[in-house]
């Protein structure tokens, strides 16, 4: 199980990930609630230096609830990085709506060397508890 607290993302098979709240690791474009689902979609990446993430996690009140790699082409990131090796930097995924109400949903791209970045989230964003989004 992974838990997200201050400093340090523990991962399923025990390994530990410094957390990064920088915003520099991609980006949730969009969240909208269709039906009884709640839609995610944006893209994990850096640009300054390209470097596409390893895979995306997903808690909910500081729990797991999906890993994957990110696989979407977003041609948007590769022109902004100047890059093709952020090409496939894309991500989409749905729970249901009881899952996610009321919760506290954080996104982190998780890169090399231990690294995790919490994504930037779009300015509505309301599946945090928080206020604050970046």
């Amino acid at each position: 199980m992974e838990t997200a607290e201050e400093t340090r993302l523990i991962g399923p098979r025990d390994e530990s990930h410094a957390v990064e709240r920088s915003g520099r690791g991609g980006r949730l474009d969009s969240s909208h609630a269709i039906g009884d689902k709640v839609e995610f979609s944006g893209w994990a990446a850096e640009l300054e230096e390209p470097r596409l993430a390893e895979r995306i996690v997903v808690l909910i009140d500081g729990k797991s609830v999906f890993s994957a790699t990110p696989s979407s082409e977003r041609p948007g990131v590769a022109r902004a990085a100047k890059s093709d090796r952020v090409l496939r930097s894309g991500f989409m995924f749905s729970f249901p709506r009881s899952l996610v109400a009321g919760g506290d949903v954080r996104i982190f791209s998780i890169f090399e060397k231990g690294r995790a970045v919490e994504l930037a989230y779009h300015e509505d964003y309301r599946w945090r508890r928080e206020t604050e989004t970046r």
